[in-house]
């Protein structure tokens, strides 16, 4: 059984299959199982999210995906990254569906497309673009017409890409899920038949699905008559049983099976699976002919701000910047133990034709001493000249969806004051003329600041506020972010502000430190070959890295997460601009790079 195919043999088999396959075919749906060309097909597929991998590395990925003895890749799509501003698209780089749906079926995989409009997937506001809050009467996910307006600019936008790569016009794109896991929401039957509709329309002809928890009131509130029934996940006889009754005659399969789980910031230790639960029942999934899908087979990363969070008003739980899962294909590409596990397993009972072979090897890693970053300024350097004044409001009525806010306002204030920062979202940085005294979390439900000591004049209070990703399950989703109702002092509102926005990028640099929390960092990284690896920031305390102008994400040492994935692709030889920004450090500390996550 440990006799495996030449690798080079698997590729050819993908060339040739991608020949086979250009031609036009037909998949449907049974009374009980997928039908390719009218035979049963058993879909084994494993998910991964394109626009959370870097598009270099899509190649590699699903040829791994591929060699685990799996036919089927599946990906949501995230609208808010194809549309993170009103009615301006973006399908280039890591938005490039397109590529990525052809270089599957390319290296011999279907795909199962999940557009949703709501995804969740850990990811910023479940994929919901966050300009949709400034709509009016706008109410997401049901039957309303400004919310259902914008998704049908979606779906027209998405159906240039997707009608040519349906399978019944030579592409690979067997089947397309309407929604997301509905049946936790709410009950609207009305919305999910408009989705159904919207597609039709667009001439999207594939068999759909939906996708939703194993208990009844789940399938009852998000099955669809005519679509096949995804389980989030469906492992036991009980599910299926459970899913045939609620929807009959019609597939029921696996929609999402977790080799991993997701991790918070705050948890003591990254989220893990029983690798033997994991290949007990995807030997049952095999030995029953059942179809499943691996979520996630590979995570990747919540680059830049794209991070979500669980929770609602009274409590939140932020998404960390790695989307690793404990997946059987780790963040950065490197193959687990529980991955050659999974293969044996599947390959025991494969019958159609599908090659055992030796996947592509781990990554070469990035071997580098540590460096020291040099102060370059602080956060005061990069206020813009512009500001709003006023009452204050949210991110988002300020049409600013990524990055922070800076409120500003002059009072007069002496000790034992009471300030009370109502429905902050999410974590407050707070200065009086100039100097930091403390933090505010939503996380630990923080909202008053005391003040400690008397003071001559008035002040310069200032209130830096940082998103964590907006909500991504639940009914609390519209989840805006700064301050979004008031600031109180001793319970009277403080009506005037000045209002800035920041991108957080470091613009304007400058080398005399000013002593306080809240600075930027740099350092150069010099290196002959560009390869991946983790940079460890353990020794610093909260805030962001970029290199090269690219957002790695956020670190913060609360953990679990302590180091940032860095793809050697977007290295360069030679020199290389590393940026650090710091919310709590008076200091730099060393920046150390090493293979693994921490």
């Amino acid at each position: 059984m440990k006799n495996r195919i030449a690798f080079v043999l698997l590729l050819s088999c993908f060339a040739l299959l991608n020949f086979m396959w250009a031609q036009s075919h037909q998949f449907a749906l049974g009374e009980s199982e997928f039908l390719l060309d009218g035979n049963p097909f058993q879909m084994r597929s494993g998910e991964m999210h394109f626009q959370r991998v870097p598009k270099e590395y899509w190649k590699d990925r699903l040829i791994k995906i591929r060699a685990l003895g799996l036919n089927t890749v599946s990906t949501y799509v995230f609208w808010n990254a194809l549309e993170p501003i009103k009615s301006q698209w973006n399908f280039e780089e890591e938005n490039d569906l397109k590529t990525f749906i052809e270089l599957a079926q390319q290296l011999g995989l279907y795909v199962y497309l999940r557009p949703g409009p709501y995804v969740c997937a850990e990811w910023d506001g479940g994929g919901l673009p966050a300009w949709l809050m400034n709509e009016p009467k706008l109410k997401i996910r049901s039957f309303n017409e400004p919310f259902l307006k914008h998704v049908k600019d979606y779906f027209s936008k998405l159906s240039e890409i997707i009608k040519p790569l349906q399978i019944s016009n030579g592409g690979p794109i067997i089947l397309l899920q309407i929604e997301n896991e509905f049946g936790s929401f709410g009950a609207d039957e009305k919305y999910l038949d408009e989705l159904v509709r919207y597609w039709r329309e667009l001439n999207i002809t594939i068999p759909f699905t939906t996708s939703d928890g194993a208990n009844e009131k789940m399938l009852v509130n998000g099955t669809i008559k005519d679509c096949a029934v995804g389980l989030d996940p469906g492992s036991k006889k009980e599910h299926f049983d459970l899913a045939k009754k609620m929807n009959p005659g019609v597939p029921v399969f696996c929609g999402e099976y977790y080799p991993g789980w997701l991790t918070h910031w705050g948890e003591k230790k990254w989220a893990s699976v029983d690798p033997s639960i994991v290949l007990e029942d995807i030997r049952w999934f095999m030995r029953h002919n059942l179809s499943f899908n691996l979520y996630v087979i590979h995570g990747g990363t919540n680059f830049g701000w794209m991070a979500g969070s669980n929770g609602n008003s009274m409590k939140i739980e932020p998404d960390v910047s790695s989307y690793d899962y404990g997946a059987p294909i780790a963040e950065n590409g490197d193959l687990r133990p529980v991955y050659f596990d999974i293969q044996l397993a599947i390959y025991q009972y494969i019958t159609d034709g599908s090659f055992w072979a030796d996947p592509v090897k781990n990554s070469e890693k990035l071997k580098h001493p540590s460096i020291v970053p040099q102060y370059c300024g602080h956060l005061y350097d990069q206020l813009p000249q512009e500001f709003r004044t006023g009452e204050i409001v949210s991110m988002e009525t300020l049409n600013h969806y990524y990055g922070c806010i800076l409120y500003r306002t002059k009072l007069e204030v002496k000790k034992n004051d009471s300030i009370v920062l109502n429905e902050l979202h999410d974590y407050a940085s707070i200065y009086i003329d100039g100097k930091y005294i403390t933090s505010l979390n939503r996380m630990n439900h923080d909202s008053i600041l005391v003040i400690e000591k008397n003071y001559d004049n008035a002040v310069t209070l200032d209130i830096l506020v940082e998103p964590f990703g907006r909500i991504n399950y639940g009914r609390e989703m519209f989840d805006s972010k700064g301050i979004t109702k008031n600031v109180l002092i001793n319970h009277v509102k403080i009506p005037q502000w000045e209002i800035y926005v920041l991108d957080m990028k470091c613009k304007h640099f400058n080398d005399k430190p000013k002593g306080e929390p809240g600075a930027y960092y740099k350092a150069e990284l010099s290196i002959e070959k560009p390869t991946d690896c983790y940079i460890n920031m353990s020794q610093w305390k909260k805030g962001y890295v970029w290199v090269n102008g690219k957002m790695l994400g956020r670190f913060w040492n609360i953990g679990p997460q302590q180091s940032l994935y860095l793809p050697g692709v977007w290295l360069n030889k030679g020199v290389n601009e590393i940026l650090i920004f710091d919310y709590l450090a008076k200091d730099p500390k060393p920046i150390s790079f090493q293979d693994q996550l921490d």
